[in-house]
Formats: C-alpha cells, structure tokens, sequence
C-alpha cells in the first residue's frame, strides 16, 4: 500500500518554492522541520525582533525624524518607508498597530513555523499605539509652546489694562519723541529747534 501523500503537498511529488528558505523542495509541510528551513525561520524571526526592539524606543520618546526611515516586514511583505511623516517611524508603528499586519504575522507562523504563541511579540499593541500618539501630541504641544514664547510675550494682559496701556504708550513715545531731539541737536547744532542755535540767539 503506497504510503499517504501528506496534506498540501504537491500532487505527483511536484516542487514548490519556500519564500523564506528561497529554495524548490517537494517535502510538503515537512519541509517546516528540515535544518535549513529552521535555521532561515530562527534568523528571520530575530532580526525582526531586533528591529522592533529599535522601534519601541521611538515609542517611548516620539521625535521629529532624523532622516528617511525605512523598515521591511517579512510577514506582509511591506516595505516601510517614511516619506513625509511628522515624527519618526509613523509609517511602520501604525502597520506594525494594524490588523492586516496581525493577519500576515498569523499567517506566516501558520505556513513556516515559530509558534502561534508569538504573535504578539512580533507586533504593536493598541496600548502602546494610543500611548505613543498621546506623546506626539504632548511633544506638539510643548513645541508651540517653545516657539510662542521666542517670539515674545502675549499682549492680551497689556490689552486688558484698558486706559493704563494707553498712558504707557504716550509715555513710551513722549520718550521715543525726547531722544529724536537730543539726536537733532547733536546732529544739526545750527538747526532753530536747537535753543542754543545762532538762530535763537539772533531772534532774541
């Protein structure tokens, strides 16, 4: 009795190619057990995790990007690029977040290996999702903050000094309008608005 062809393997003994191993093989499911498959499985999933040990770090301190960011997933097959994003790494964190990346991380596992226990090592929860965007806004709000007071301070308590801030301002150019005069002297010792100009002392 022939033995039984196992489930999802080729029929007729055909190949099939394995993405992660990049090699034809006509072993079927078993394939998943073999050396070199394991062995491409262990690297792919830990420099992943790497990857994303990395990321978290932006999770934790939200920052303005230092320059185009860029992030690969094995399990959907995306490459992440960050083009015009506000803070660094926007573009992975929200896929890494999604659902569509939590189906792909399932389905890989399903098709190579590694345990469906890892799921969520190998993404991004909506609590840290939601406490990194909480940051970005803090972050935004602190750099408003930061530029509104290089500019200078507010006028409104000035403004709600009503008939006061009108006699400073008087004031400030009676003061303004003194020291135009003191210059014109100096400048123009001959000038009639001088009192001590020749002029003035011929009309007197």
């Amino acid at each position: 009795m022939p033995p039984k062809r196992e489930r999802n393997q080729p029929a007729g003994g055909g190949f099939e190619y394995c993405e992660l191993c990049r090699r034809n093989h006509d072993q079927g499911r078993r394939h998943r057990y073999f050396p070199a498959h394991r062995a491409a499985l262990a690297n792919t999933l830990s420099g992943f995790r790497s990857k994303l040990s990395d990321l978290r770090r932006a999770l934790l301190r939200p920052s303005t990007p230092p320059g185009r960011s860029r992030l690969w997933c094995p399990f959907c097959s995306a490459d992440l690029v960050d083009l015009d994003s506000r803070y660094a790494c926007s573009n992975a964190i929200y896929h890494l977040a999604s659902q569509e990346h939590l189906k792909g991380v399932k389905d890989f596992l399903r098709k190579y290996g590694g345990g469906m226990d890892q799921v969520d090592s190998f993404r991004i929860s909506e609590d840290e999702l939601s406490k990194w965007e909480k940051g970005c806004e803090s972050s935004s709000t602190e750099a408003q903050s930061l530029t509104k007071g290089m500019i200078g301070p507010s006028l409104g308590p000035l403004k709600a000094m009503g008939p006061i801030t009108l006699l400073v301002q008087r004031a400030m150019d009676l003061l303004l309008l003194e020291v135009l005069l003191i210059l014109l002297r100096l400048v123009l010792p001959d000038c009639p608005l001088n009192p001590g100009s020749q002029h003035m002392n011929t009309m007197v």
